[in-house]
């Protein structure tokens, strides 16, 4: 898939690339290219707060870069929802007089 930044507003392109090139979001997508997973292992696994966790994953789901891939009812009766990654890699780059940015789709066979 191919995500052509709007180019009317620089400042919405790069909180976009911002968001999906910082560390955390890096090690999130990576946790979640495979397996879908739930918050709370994503955050134990990659040492990152759950809140911090929680937030980014929203973040990245407004960006269309992770999806909710299944929810579940926990032993105490509480949702969890489990995660997986849209994309296996992305660039971005500039092209004549506009900003491009290509995601390759993540089409992964689940590991179970």
């Amino acid at each position: 898939m191919t995500l052509q930044m709007d180019g009317n507003s620089i400042e919405n392109d790069i909180s976009l690339i911002h968001e999906i090139s910082d560390e955390m979001a890096f090690r999130i997508i990576t946790s979640i290219r495979g397996s879908p997973k739930a918050v709370t292992q994503i955050s134990i696994e990659n040492n990152i707060p759950l809140s911090s966790t929680y937030k980014k994953i929203k973040k990245l789901q407004k960006y269309g870069v992770v999806r909710i891939h299944r929810s579940e009812i926990d032993e105490s009766g509480k949702r969890v929802l489990f995660y997986k990654s849209n994309i296996a890699s992305f660039e971005f780059k500039i092209e004549k007089e506009r900003r491009v940015f290509h995601c390759f789709s993540n089409n992964s066979i689940e590991l179970t």
